[in-house]
């Protein structure tokens, strides 16, 4: 009985054929191996995709890094979800790569989504030689937005309609409506603020209030009772300032709105004010 060892550590993925001769008194052996070194099973990153925002009718490109990648490595890619667009199926990679693919949200309807992407690794050490190293799920979970915001306001209501949602202007305060304050329509900031995608915050002793819509790259500080505003450090004058009323911020809605480049629109005879924006 002969025992030995071979050590794989110092070889490379790939096909070994080996002999061992073993010499007696009486005869000589020769004993092949046919020898496989496997490549260890590549890695992901990340090992998921959670998206919270993403637009109606437009596409993303997201990537996934493929790490320790060793030898001659065939990567073959599927998926069941329509939603998700795949440029290569199969491929052969020998080094860390990027492998990026797309997502259509086109005619998506609006709410979360789920999805997956099927990867199957195979090493090709040789034109004939095809051996699963194994196989990876990559689960997608995509929440889809509408493209574009319409809020709906009236005037001594309070309640609004956001993409057709009613909402309550303030659920704290239901006297809390818009008013007109010298033929200029006012809001109540924080509703409108938020539902435009602003992070609002309030200084009590500047009497300040700052509106960070960060989506849109864009800052707006305005000041109760003072008749001027900054937009991203850019001061323009206000025809009516900030004032406060029962413990909250009225600012003119026809300011903020087209700050952020929205569409005010006013029917006087319903006495409604719809803002329209491109959701971003």
């Amino acid at each position: 009985e002969i025992s030995f060892m071979i050590d794989c550590r110092i070889l490379k993925p790939d096909i070994y054929d080996i002999s061992i001769s073993i010499e007696s008194n009486d005869k000589n052996e020769e004993i092949y191996f046919h020898w496989i070194v496997l490549p260890p099973m590549p890695e992901f990153e990340p090992k998921s995709f959670n998206i919270e925002k993403v637009i109606q009718n437009r596409k993303i490109e997201l990537v996934v890094k493929i790490k320790n990648i060793i030898g001659n490595v065939k990567m073959i890619v599927n998926t069941n979800t329509f939603w998700i667009s795949l440029p290569e199926q199969e491929i052969t990679i020998n080094s860390n790569q990027d492998y990026k693919f797309k997502i259509d949200t086109n005619e998506l309807p609006i709410g979360k989504h789920f999805g997956e992407i099927y990867f199957s690794f195979v090493f090709v050490p040789s034109e004939l030689d095809y051996i699963e190293l194994g196989k990876f799920k990559l689960p997608i979970e995509i929440n889809v937005e509408p493209d574009k915001l319409v809020i709906e306001l009236w005037i001594g209501k309070n309640k609004a309609l956001v993409n057709g949602v009613p909402k309550n202007i303030d659920p704290d305060d239901l006297s809390i409506t818009p008013m007109i304050v010298n033929n200029i329509t006012m809001v109540p900031l924080r509703f409108v603020g938020e539902n435009l995608g602003a992070i609002v915050q309030w200084n009590n002793s500047e009497q300040s209030i700052y509106l960070n819509f960060a989506d849109r790259k864009l800052e707006i500080r305005l000041f109760v009772n003072k008749k001027y505003a900054y937009v991203n450090g850019k001061k323009y004058e206000l025809q009516t300032p900030p004032i406060i009323i029962k413990s909250r911020v009225f600012v003119p809605i026809r300011f903020i709105s087209e700050a952020i480049g929205a569409k005010v629109d006013w029917n006087s005879k319903q006495q409604k004010i719809t803002i329209t924006c491109l959701n971003e």
